[in-house]
């Protein structure tokens, strides 16, 4: 279910789509949010919806992470959440359900954290993710995260194309 792309093929793709003229371009650190445009342009092609989550959308899913996100007439299976933190001029991490490394979900097994800068994933306990959530949407009402052009915190819900409700 995971996709995984090379630095080159996401870099290529995005220049493909005319979202900049050259890789250096891609990224402004501290600066636009330009770098959302390109890994959402990626998200799309593999045939993956983004869903802002403002803080108090984000609270509403602390119970259960990747149950079903529902909006409008239309429910979208979670598959993972990017967030975008203000370390280093902004970083984007992402935090993927247990099945992603072959794990069980429970208790003692709730999420995967991926980091860039880290050479490993770290598993997360139930109390971890929802700390990490928490931490996340205490944030975002800090930065007043409106989702604009200059985006320096944000949470996003990544799902599966939506299904149409009955």
């Amino acid at each position: 279910m995971a996709a995984f792309w090379s630095a080159a093929a996401f870099v290529d793709s995005a220049l493909i789509a005319n979202l900049g003229d050259a890789p250096e371009n891609l990224v402004q650190p501290g600066g636009a949010n330009y770098d959302w445009s390109v890994l959402h342009h990626n998200l799309e092609i593999s045939g993956l919806a983004s869903h802002p989550l403002p803080p108090d959308l984000l609270q509403v899913r602390l119970a259960a992470p990747f149950a079903n996100h529902v909006a409008a007439d239309r429910s979208y299976a979670a598959v993972a959440y990017i967030l975008r933190t203000t370390q280093g001029g902004g970083h984007w991490i992402a935090l993927l359900p247990p099945s992603s490394l072959g794990l069980q979900a429970g208790e003692t097994v709730a999420a995967v954290l991926c980091d860039s800068l880290q050479p490993a994933p770290y598993v997360l306990t139930f109390a971890e993710a929802e700390d990490l959530l928490t931490a996340c949407a205490l944030e975002g009402v800090r930065a007043d995260a409106g989702f604009g052009h200059d985006l320096t915190w944000g949470a996003f819900l990544i799902s599966a194309q939506g299904q149409a409700l009955d």
